[in-house]
């Protein structure tokens, strides 16, 4: 049973809503690039792109990012194996 649901949007922000109803801010990219996608998986890591840049947050909170040498949310989204979700929410 899912416990969040985690959206990007074109402020930047990557944000989570817990089955509370409470906001959590997980990153805000760099640039203030839209948030293209975001992957979940049941561990708790979550993966999200912004342009050619991939961001990984593992389950131990321990954060790495790569370039893409093309736009990194189709590289998300062939690597996601239906663990997650393409997100465009617009966050406010």
């Amino acid at each position: 049973m899912a416990t969040r649901i985690v959206m990007g949007g074109d402020d930047g922000k990557l944000v989570a809503l817990d089955a509370k109803g409470e906001v959590t801010l997980l990153a805000t990219d760099p640039k203030r690039r839209w948030i293209d996608n975001v992957a979940l998986h049941p561990d708790g890591a979550v993966a999200w792109s912004a342009g050619k840049t991939a961001f990984v947050r593992s389950g131990k909170a321990e954060d790495k990012s790569f370039e893409c040498a093309v736009d990194a949310s189709a590289v998300l989204r062939s690597h996601r194996r239906g663990c997650g979700s393409r997100s465009r929410i617009i966050t406010a």
